[in-house]
């Protein structure tokens, strides 16, 4: 399952569906937006997620304990929010979760308000346990969009049971978005940790080649697909 950012679908879940679907694995890509602006927290796009799964698993083509997930930006948040004890049990009834996590610069200062405590929407206790399937995390060593550390930190930050199931990727001179079409520079009243702020995306062609064999690879491998 591929969980779009913001701009909706912009080609980069395609990209990245090619690469899996000639190995394949069948994938759908989700719109939780419609056209209409980012929901005021991730967790009004859980039915989204877990209701996809769902749908997934009852396709006659598809094995229900092979279904992996991935978003960038917005839709990272939900990937890693969906390997959630919690979430996958309010969601799903514990009956079906994700074989697989992957998360593309998942704005991790979010994550962070869920551990601290400040996130009104999602209680701390959201990553006090985990559904043991692997989570990992890609993330750009420029992102000025979380910061250039967020992830590193919120992974530090994760109980000891939990962070063992998670992994990341830092890759050296990427910035926030490095596979998208074009490069921009914006103002997002998200960026900087809440604050707002000019985002600087820069199009990296051979970095987001990278990635995208990346995710080809462990999926392959956390789904079992040989």
């Amino acid at each position: 399952m591929i969980v779009n950012s913001s701009p909706g679908f912009d080609g980069r879940g395609a990209s990245y569906a090619e690469g899996f679907n000639k190995i394949g694995i069948a994938t759908l890509e989700i719109d939780m937006f419609q056209g209409r602006r980012l929901p005021v927290t991730a967790r009004h796009n859980m039915p989204h997620a877990y209701q996809a799964l769902q749908y997934m698993a009852r396709h006659p083509r598809i094995d229900e304990a092979r279904i992996g997930i991935m978003g960038f930006s917005w839709g990272g948040i939900v990937s890693l929010l969906t390997s959630s004890e919690e979430l996958t049990h309010q969601y799903s009834s514990g009956k079906r979760r994700f074989a697989a996590h992957l998360g593309v610069y998942p704005i991790c200062w979010y994550q962070h308000t869920v551990l601290a405590g400040k996130n009104k929407y999602l209680q701390r206790t959201i990553y006090r346990r985990v559904t043991g399937s692997p989570v990992h995390v890609l993330v750009g060593e420029k992102d000025d969009y979380d910061a250039p550390d967020g992830c590193q930190r919120f992974l530090a930050a994760l109980p000891a049971q939990v962070r063992r199931h998670f992994s990341l990727t830092v890759y050296p001179g990427a910035t926030f978005g490095w596979d998208s079409r074009f490069s921009h520079a914006s103002r997002n009243p998200h960026a900087k940790q809440g604050k707002g702020g000019i985002v600087d995306v820069i199009a990296n062609a051979d970095i987001a080649n990278q990635s995208r064999e990346f995710a080809a690879a462990y999926f392959r491998r956390n789904l079992a697909t040989d």
